[in-house]
């Protein structure tokens, strides 16, 4: 059979054999790949480089009897300064995980593809503080997933909040909620979920203009990860990763 050709991010490896390695390969074309890339641990391995997490390139794969062989990859990106900062690191590791979840087998996915690349170009090159990079991926990522919080309405009785002094939020719920609706909620503000909400109408080419204050910045980011915990949008791992960094 003829090779296939994907442009993928190696999201995933695991040491498999006395020198191999089982990669999981984030595409946009096919969703989530397995492969396995022999002998790539040996020292001067040519799939060395290439077996490394965060990796981007053009990877060649052979297919027989459903199973994928990792044969060659040309190298395009490796983020390589996310390396140098701990913090950015494990945010990526995250949001990759994530992704990941989103992403089975088979599935056509550009659009996280694409949000997931863009997001890690802004964590490793740009001065943008990092975590208001990290809102703007939750965020969009929700949106694409098909799980963006209601922020306008309540999300259980849709009363419409605009100009509501008292709010709450509630992962459980949905979104922004009243407080007649307010079962363990959040307690929250109009200024945290207009900031949010004008963050969700950002074009990528304006991620810079994401420019929060530390407690506002700290309020959205607590919102958007419990929401995703709550709403099992991607593995409890990869939001663990986020608390911590």
């Amino acid at each position: 059979m003829p090779p296939i050709l994907l442009r993928a991010l190696l999201a995933d490896a695991t040491d498999y054999r006395e020198n191999s390695r089982m990669v999981t390969l984030l595409t946009a074309e096919r969703g989530c790949i397995s492969a396995c890339a022999h002998n790539s641990r040996k020292a001067g391995a040519a799939l060395l480089a290439a077996t490394q997490p965060l990796v981007c390139g053009e990877y060649e794969l052979h297919e027989s009897r459903g199973r994928y062989t990792l044969r060659n990859c040309e190298i395009t990106e490796t983020f390589f300064p996310l390396r140098g900062s701990a913090e950015k690191y494990r945010i990526a590791l995250a949001i990759t995980a994530i992704t990941r979840a989103a992403a089975p087998e088979g599935l056509h996915c550009e659009n996280i593809f694409h949000l997931l690349l863009v997001t890690l170009s802004h964590l490793a090159y740009s001065q943008q503080h990092h975590e208001d990079i990290l809102i703007y991926f939750l965020a969009h990522f929700y949106h694409l997933a098909g799980h963006s919080p209601i922020l306008t309405q309540c999300a259980a009785c849709q009363t419409d909040l605009r100009g509501t002094a008292r709010l709450y939020f509630s992962p459980e719920q949905g979104g922004a909620v009243c407080g007649n609706c307010a079962r363990l909620a959040t307690p929250t503000t109009p200024t945290t979920l207009e900031a949010l909400r004008r963050v969700l109408l950002l074009p990528e080419s304006d991620i810079p203009k994401v420019v929060l204050k530390p407690e506002l910045r700290a309020q959205i980011l607590r919102l958007l990860i419990a929401y995703g915990q709550k709403n099992g949008i991607g593995p409890e791992r990869g939001y663990l990763l986020l608390v911590n960094s």
